[in-house]
């Protein structure tokens, strides 16, 4: 490949097409060091880029120009076309697929115990008993903006489901807005423009049923706003951008040092205003509503994911005895390589599991922090956290204790923002360079 940049998109559709077309094809030995390998290469190759240059040529990949005054129009088009093909699709794996608890439980226990409890004024975050015949009583795990957002489905009675296409439609749209630019739009750029909904368009194509069961798409609309909020110059911006993903499932809690510290770094005022916005939508919305009334919340809730891993690692209740447990080996995450090769019963299993993958994201916390000081040279604080935190995202999610395929949704998001980012760069370098043409 000349161009060494193309090796970006590459590695996008690798991960596309591992996840969505060719799953496991590889077995479970190769092809989470497929997908791993290709999340790393997209952490770690823009650095090498700046630092040659040649990401200024990842923009004369395209040769065909549209008009650009047609172009903007087209393109929103085109947005809106796509989402209206997802909503009448999703609507239709709606009616397929009706909420049933016995393949999720999620969008019960969202509507029946947490937004019933908080409308009823009652704790949120009491011990639950008996919810889908759980052995033992727990505190719910799921953070506000996990299930907060569906307050006007909830009070309408219709179905929550239809949240999660109006959230994600909102951030598509709005990743569009950001990343468009002012001048003429090349196919490759009209394409990369579009990305976040043809990653739903294959969610639908190929794991419907998953979709239809799940609230996933929510949380990948969180970290695709996340990742174009790195950029803001905005403090509120940025601080809602942390608080979406940190008040729902908080798989990038190790990346954050990261973020804070090249803000830090640049700009101690916009540093400042940041963690204070951020600090108070916290306490807004998480501290004071509810650890206020159960300050256990937390330690309580955390031991619910043992319990939850011994499940699957068990295997299906479909499966045959001796089957390998179906969700860790769909080739996604190494949990099957502890599962295979590990000594031990399987809570000793996974509970050594869980130490690793946190020894490991301690580790990816702390190396974008040993080479801050060396990547500074050629990234901008803002490149620094998005290739920090698709670092941080692809060990966490190389070494999670159960990989659920609709987990690894969401690093796509962070990878889109990563190609249209080194796009722009790219484009706007050259432009910068020949003014003129």
């Amino acid at each position: 490949m000349k161009n060494k940049t193309g090796i970006l998109i590459f590695c996008f559709v690798a991960e596309l097409l591992l996840l969505f077309y060719f799953r496991n094809e590889a077995g479970f030995v190769l092809s989470p060091l497929l997908m791993t390998g290709a999340g790393f290469t997209l952490a770690i190759l823009p650095y090498f880029l700046f630092k040659s240059g040649e990401i200024k040529e990842f923009s004369r990949i395209s040769t065909f120009k549209f008009d650009s005054k047609i172009s903007i129009k087209l393109t929103y088009l085109i947005q809106i076309f796509l989402l209206a093909v997802i909503w009448i699709w999703a609507v239709y794996l709606f009616k397929k697929y009706p909420i049933d608890i016995t393949h999720s439980d999620i969008i019960p226990f969202i509507n029946d115990i947490l937004l019933k409890r908080f409308f009823e004024g009652e704790n949120v975050y009491a011990l639950v008993q008996g919810f889908n015949h759980y052995p033992h009583a727990f505190t719910p795990n799921y953070f506000p903006f996990h299930w907060i957002p569906f307050s006007l489905s909830y009070l309408l009675q219709i179905d929550l489901r239809f949240t999660v296409l109006i959230v994600f439609s909102i951030v598509s749209v709005f990743y569009v807005f950001i990343n468009i630019g002012h001048s003429s739009i090349g196919i490759w750029k009209l394409i990369l423009l579009q990305t976040p909904v043809l990653v739903v368009l294959s969610i639908l194509a190929k794991q419907g049923q998953d979709f239809a069961s799940n609230i996933e798409v929510l949380i990948m609309s969180y970290y695709l706003f996340l990742a174009n909020s790195i950029f803001f110059l905005n403090p509120v911006g940025k601080a809602f951008g942390l608080c979406f993903p940190f008040l729902s499932r908080y798989a990038f809690l190790f990346w954050i040092p990261s973020y804070f510290y090249a803000l830090l770094r640049d700009k101690f005022k916009l540093f400042l205003w940041t963690g204070i916005v951020f600090a108070v939508l916290i306490l807004l919305f998480f501290v004071y509503p509810f650890v206020r009334v159960n300050p256990e919340i937390l330690k309580q809730s955390s031991d619910i994911y043992i319990d939850g891993a011994m499940g699957e690692w068990k295997g299906q209740s479909w499966q045959n005895p001796g089957d390998k447990p179906f969700q860790l080996f769909q080739g996604m995450g190494f949990a099957s390589w502890f599962y295979t090769w590990m000594d031990g019963e399987l809570k000793d299993k996974i509970i050594f599991l869980k130490s690793f993958l946190m020894w490991m994201c301690l580790i990816s916390a702390i190396l974008p922090l040993l080479f801050h000081k060396k990547a500074m040279k050629y990234l901008s604080p803002g490149w620094f956290s998005l290739l920090a935190l698709k670092f941080c995202l692809t060990v966490f999610y190389a070494f999670i204790l159960v990989p659920y395929l609709y987990l690894f949704w969401v690093p796509l998001m962070v990878s889109a923002v990563i190609l249209i980012r080194a796009f722009n760069d790219g484009e706007n370098a050259v432009l910068n360079e020949n003014p003129i043409s």
